[in-house]
């Protein structure tokens, strides 16, 4: 699960994208793992974070079927409660 920390714009900031970027280093390692991008859209972005970690993934090379998407989130506490919930 990585979770966000803000952006710039519809991009990640130097922050989340070191978080995305070792979640990419560990799907690589081919430990068999989904990526689930989390983060809704606050009041000053205007994009989800979910959606922008998961652009920013996806153009290095991780394949979108790996990749789960948690975008209603607003908090670290939601994120985990709307992972957990039936998909």
């Amino acid at each position: 699960m990585v979770v966000g920390a803000g952006l710039d714009g519809r991009r990640v900031t130097p922050l989340l994208a070191s978080r995305v970027n070792k979640a990419i280093e560990l799907y690589r390692k081919k430990l068999g793992i989904k990526l689930i991008m989390t983060g809704g859209q606050g009041e000053d972005e205007v994009v989800t974070e979910a959606s922008a970690m998961t652009s920013y993934a996806l153009e290095r090379g991780v394949p979108e079927e790996v990749i789960i998407l948690e975008n209603q989130a607003t908090n670290t506490e939601e994120n985990i409660l709307y992972i957990h919930r039936p998909r």
